[in-house]
């Protein structure tokens, strides 16, 4: 009976261990987006064949208990996602299996709804492109600030030039942030890069005019980007190559409190082309053109009220050519035959710390400094050397009560700006019809250069009535260096005539110091003020169903106190004079989930007058007529194609009439009236087609660009033969294909 009792109970006691250890068998891990590597919460994962099933968390995590051994298939499927494929189980000799289930996402998204505000919620002459949409427009290898050159308003140098000529005004009339720290430049040469690396940027708004008061000494326009902070849940980054650059990006986060992200870019074409060689017309390279940039960014958070921000980014362009002895560019002007070589470069260092004082207040600290330099030599030992140091503090606090958007800041900086040149005096102007700079009066000039500005202003954003918005601001401004303050009154009102369309006009007074060279003594004039503009704008904005809008804006500009040559010893006076008048046109259709685009139709007229002579012209980067048309379609989750044709007026110049020998027996030009003429008018069209990989933990992309595809021969300049018989065309880019290929993990 002992015996039986045994038995049975050495029975009981092997059945219920084999049974608990069949209860032990473990499925646990985690689901996927996949090329993404982003959890998935909410998914359901299910056995094939049973109704056994768990849901993951929010780090995608789950974990399915008690199953008897067995073969089992798993798989995940979650809504907007694709159905997953099923993965056979093995059990190691726990009898945990420890997996990752990866998801596609569905061609059709249901988009998640993000509720933002705006920065600033002011409509006058402002651009804003998303991002999703900045990188895919055409002729652009996929750098979303290229997309500036897009919108109404915006002309370029050409198609080998970053200069931006925004409603009538020059490059130099820009305002250019990069996080709100200033920007040395925004373009590499050729035109075909920005100076940022394109998977860091978050957006941008360009301000084409009547900009806030918060902006100063510039009266043209203002380039306000801003970058996002790295990713806080992985590890990550980006890997990209074209035809002539290669760039990367890591990113990752900081503990549980901070991100960060540090990339660079690099061309190579230096390193694939010949030691020396020929370029375009007589000049020869003996350092192929080459560029880099980087980026770093450090961001923290160490409780709700705090956030701040380090940024430290650069960029440097070098070139080294020659112009031969013998050639019609050497003979045309002797001294400059030799050497011409020109390297520029700009670092920045900034710091933005937000500070929540209280729900209602809200502090912006920003210090930055920042280093410009630029070398450019000519000919027999002629040079120039100019390096500017800026240090700047901006304090803004924002206020926001009921009905009322206020916005007050204080702003400081100082500048060091070593000088060392030997060069004509004073440089070639566009108010000069013939300038010779073998027979040109050279000067050698060295000085350091020490200035401070100090800059206020406060601008209240005032809900009138329901409909009724009107933003009232003032800045004052004050130059050390000038010795001249100003204040500087804006005003701009918006009436929302129904939901969706809005009716606005702009009125304000903008300053700007005049260039380097023109205020630095001996060979400027320490004496001169202040350039001032005075902007009126009107316009009407749209919004039509299914993501459509319209915006039309007509503007006037009055220019006054402009710096024109004089005779020595002033060399310049605030003595000339201007106007720019325009209107513009944008339809605009937003991202979808397969299509966008815009037609974006600009006329402007910029004239400018000198009235020291009396002579008036049309301003050297005056374009009348601009006209683009983009689209981008995405036929279906692997192909997106598009493209871009762009036409504008052609830049005005003056026509050489003529010719005579001088006394040194050199033929000169005789030159006709100035700005008289005009180059042929420019087009373009340009296609995309953008091919996408999705891997498990990482995706693809590849690009294939046909830059001007009926190869229009677009003139960049003319020039001329050694006694002025002939011209010489020199063309813009032709047909060309350009590729890429992007990696995201």
């Amino acid at each position: 009976m002992k015996k039986g009792w045994g038995l049975l109970i050495a029975a009981i006691f092997l059945f219920n261990t084999t049974t608990s250890g069949a209860e032990e068998y473990t499925i646990k891990g985690r689901v996927w987006e996949m090329g993404e590597r982003s959890p998935v919460e909410g998914a359901n994962v299910v056995i094939e064949g049973t109704e056994v099933y768990a849901i993951t968390d929010k780090d995608g995590s789950f974990e399915i208990l008690g199953l008897a051994p067995g073969k089992y298939k798993i798989m995940a499927v979650a809504m907007g996602y694709e159905k997953g494929e099923a993965l056979d189980v093995v059990f190691d000799e726990k009898g945990i299996a420890d997996i990752n289930l990866y998801l596609e996402r569905t061609e059709i998204e249901l988009k998640e709804i993000v509720v933002k505000a705006e920065r600033t919620p002011e409509k006058i002459s402002k651009s804003v492109i998303p991002i999703e949409e900045m990188r895919r427009i055409p002729g652009t290898a996929g750098d979303p600030i290229r997309a500036i050159q897009s919108l109404p308003g915006v002309a370029t140098g050409g198609d080998f030039s970053g200069e931006l000529f925004i409603r009538g005004g020059g490059p130099n009339d820009n305002l250019i942030y990069i996080d709100r720290l200033p920007a040395g430049y925004l373009y590499h040469y050729g035109n075909q890069f920005s100076v940022i690396n394109p998977g860091v940027i978050k957006d941008f708004t360009l301000y084409a005019g009547g900009f806030g008061a918060e902006f100063g000494d510039k009266m043209g326009a203002v380039i306000d980007i801003y970058t996002r902070d790295g990713r806080k849940d992985r590890f990550g980054g980006e890997i990209g190559m074209s035809l002539i650059e290669a760039d990367m990006l890591l990113e990752g986060p900081v503990k549980d409190k901070g991100s960060y992200m540090i990339g660079g870019r690099r061309s190579y074409f230096d390193l694939l082309a010949p030691a020396t060689g020929k370029l375009s017309g007589d000049l020869e390279y003996r350092a192929f053109p080459k560029f880099y940039d980087y980026y770093s960014k450090l961001s923290y958070q160490p409780n709700d009220k705090n956030d701040m921000k380090l940024s430290i980014y650069g960029a440097e362009d070098s070139m080294d050519l020659l112009i031969p002895e013998g050639s019609d560019s050497a003979l045309n002007d002797p001294e400059s035959a030799g050497r011409l070589f020109n390297r520029q470069n700009f670092n920045a260092l900034g710091l933005n710390w937000y500070y929540d004082i209280s729900s209602d207040i809200k502090s912006r600290f920003i210090l930055s400094y920042g280093s410009n330099n630029s070398e450019f030599g000519i000919g027999k030992g002629y040079y120039v050397k100019v390096l500017f140091e800026d240090i700047n503090a901006w304090e803004e606090l924002n206020f926001y009560k009921e009905g009322h958007q206020i916005a007050t800041g204080l702003q400081y900086g100082f500048s060091r700006v070593p000088v060392d040149l030997y060069i004509s005096q004073p440089p070639n102007s566009e108010w000069e019809r013939e300038y010779d700079f073998t027979t040109a009066k050279k000067f050698r000039y060295k000085d350091t250069i020490d200035a401070y500005g100090i800059g206020g202003y406060f601008k209240d954003r005032i809900k009138i009535s329901e409909p009724v918005s009107l933003t009232a601001g003032v800045r004052y401004d004050y130059s050390d260096y000038l010795k001249e303050s100003h204040l500087s009154p804006r005003l701009s009102l918006e009436y929302k005539l129904k939901p969706e369309t809005t009716a606005y006009t702009a009125w304000g007074y903008y300053f700007q110091q005049p260039a380097g060279n023109e205020m630095v003594k001996e060979i400027g004039n320490p004496n001169l003020k202040y350039q001032r503009a005075e902007h009126y704008i009107l316009g009407l904005e749209r919004k039509f169903p299914d993501s459509w809008s319209v915006k039309i804006e007509g503007y006037y500009k009055n220019l006054a106190s402009l710096v024109v040559p004089a005779t020595s010893p002033d060399n310049y006076l605030n003595r000339g004079s201007g106007n720019v008048r325009g209107a513009e046109l944008l339809v605009r259709k937003d991202l979808t989930d397969r299509f966008f685009g815009w037609l974006a139709l600009s006329y402007s007229k910029s004239e400018r007058r000198n009235d020291i002579t009396g002579e008036e012209m049309a301003y050297s980067f005056d374009v009348p007529y601009i006209a683009t048309l983009i689209t981008s379609y995405k036929l279906s989750k692997k192909w997106e194609a598009g493209f871009k044709w762009r036409y504008s007026s052609g830049l005005p110049y003056t026509p050489v009439i003529g010719r005579y020998q001088n006394n040194t027996g050199r033929w000169r030009p005789v030159y006709g009236t100035l700005n008289s003429d005009r180059f042929p008018d420019y087009h373009r069209l340009d296609l995309r087609v953008d091919r996408h990989f999705i891997f498990q933990s990482y995706k693809m992309s590849a690009y294939l660009e046909i830059l001007n595809v009926y190869n229009r021969q677009n003139i960049q300049a003319i020039d001329y033969n050694a006694d002025y018989t002939k011209e010489e065309k020199i063309y813009q880019l032709p047909l060309f294909p350009f590729f890429g290929i992007r990696a995201e993990f």
